[in-house]
């Protein structure tokens, strides 16, 4: 049997590992509620205005976790 290695909770690994998690739900969070309130995206000329609201959302989610 494997005996897993628990990282101590100040590891750079463990922090680079829920620094990930946290961007992740930001991110899925974000784009879940462009979704939401963007229901005409999921059409052929939604498409082409996806992109700079996704990214523009993206961006403000990445944002918020550096001011924590």
């Amino acid at each position: 049997m494997t005996h897993i290695r628990r990282t101590s909770e100040r590891s750079p690994a463990r922090l680079k590992h829920e620094d990930h998690l946290a961007l992740w739900r930001a991110v899925e969070g974000a784009l879940l509620d462009m979704a939401k309130q963007h229901p005409d995206y999921l059409t052929e000329r939604g498409l082409k205005l996806f992109l700079p609201s996704a990214t523009k959302r993206v961006v403000g989610a990445v944002r918020s976790l550096e001011k924590g």
